[in-house]
């Protein structure tokens, strides 16, 4: 991915990794532990919030405990929503560094860290075994289709 590319991605992305304004939003609605359900609002950066992940495990037919990687992951919504709901193992690869670091906080704080691995990373240089490749709402940003052929 071009570097012109990848500025692009994360100026647009990357205010969405604002830690103290989802701590705020959840102390405004008095929630001191979250749950996947309080966090959507700000970690499912696609249509559909948890419906739309929720229905696109159906459709891909994702199996109980199956190992997932999740290319362009964003802050890991959907890698939580499948490690809590399907029990799976999931890499959640991002090219934006900051909706890494919080997503690795929030995936903390719903205790689901032992099951989502977050990582920073361009998605068309990723190489990982898995049972199924997660490319929600991403694919649209990458001009360089191409490149995802093999990955994973």
């Amino acid at each position: 991915m071009a570097m012109e590319e990848r500025a692009r991605i994360r100026a647009h992305w990357s205010p969405r990794a604002d830690l103290a304004a989802i701590r705020a939003d959840l102390e405004r609605k008095g929630v001191v532990q979250p749950e996947l359900e309080d966090l959507a609002i700000h970690d499912q950066l696609h249509a559909g919030l948890l419906e739309g992940t929720r229905a696109f495990a159906t459709w891909l037919g994702v199996p109980r405990g199956c190992r997932v990687v999740d290319l362009g992951a964003g802050l890991g919504g959907s890698a939580r929503w499948l490690a809590r709901e399907l029990g799976c193992r999931v890499l959640a690869v991002e090219l934006c560094p900051e909706l890494v670091a919080t997503g690795e906080v929030l995936s903390r704080w719903t205790g689901l860290d032992d099951r989502v691995e977050h990582r920073c990373a361009d998605a068309t240089t990723v190489r990982e075994p898995a049972d199924r490749v997660w490319i929600q709402f991403v694919d649209m940003a990458w001009s360089d289709k191409a490149g995802l052929d093999g990955a994973v």
